[in-house]
């Protein structure tokens, strides 16, 4: 857990950021181990030895992955934290699959992007805010590695995605990241004095979406993404933004 810290920063002390982190963990397994719906991920016991957390914290973080609908968590010999089936728009699955336009998704994806940071802003809890917070500090820890780097502004962006109650926005929006993460790639950058300094105004550009959803300002919300836009939609990097 530690890599998410600073050099020299205190670790994490209240439970909530805590569960933020933890849950976090849990989610990096399923998707190092490339985890099916149904697949064994741990059990609890696991799970509070690999985090060193309070057996309560691994309870929250797990309460934080179910109400996702990322986890499930079975009572018993034969129990413990199991993935959970997904929320899924098959329809919607099949037809990124078959279309192939990715500059049409996105296009949707930037049409419902204003909805999801409105949403993140009026519902997040201290526990989204919390792994937000987390995933910038990972990013900029990155700035040198350009994949590393993207590959962490997309967890973002779905992190954000995942804030909304709107069944039909989060679901659309998710599925929208997952299949721009997978079928993009960084194209011709512009000319910048470096490699880290175009990422690092990649990370400024995101965290200003985070600063306004921590805040939970809605007349903020312009000025928060137009910083994003003005970087991300410029004819550069269009992966990411």
């Amino acid at each position: 857990m530690s890599d998410i810290q600073e050099p020299g920063e205190p670790k994490l002390r209240t439970v909530t950021s805590r569960a933020a982190v933890a849950a976090l963990y849990v989610q990096d397994l399923i998707a190092q181990r490339e985890l099916a719906p149904g697949d064994f991920v741990a059990s609890k016991s696991d799970l509070q030895t690999a985090t060193g957390v309070a057996r309560s914290t691994v309870g929250e973080a797990l309460k934080i992955l179910q109400e996702r609908r990322i986890v499930t968590v079975k009572p018993g010999p034969r129990g413990g934290v199991f993935v959970a089936d997904p929320e899924a728009n098959y329809t919607v699955k099949r037809l990124f699959l078959v279309s192939g336009k990715t500059a049409d998704a996105m296009a949707v994806r930037d049409q419902l992007e204003p909805m999801v940071i409105r949403d993140a802003v009026l519902w997040r809890t201290d526990a989204d805010v919390s792994e937000l917070r987390a995933l910038i500090r990972l990013t900029r820890e990155h700035v040198d590695d350009q994949m590393q780097t993207l590959a962490l502004i997309w967890r973002l962006h779905r992190r954000i995605g995942e804030i909304t109650p709107n069944a039909f926005l989060r679901v659309t929006y998710v599925h929208l990241i997952d299949y721009l993460r997978e079928n993009t790639a960084p194209a011709q950058s512009p000319q910048v004095a470096s490699r880290e300094d175009l990422e690092a105004r990649r990370v400024k550009a995101h965290e200003a979406l985070v600063d306004v959803i921590e805040r939970g300002d809605p007349d903020a919300i312009d000025a928060a993404m137009a910083v994003h836009d003005a970087f991300e939609r410029s004819p550069r990097d269009r992966p990411g933004s």
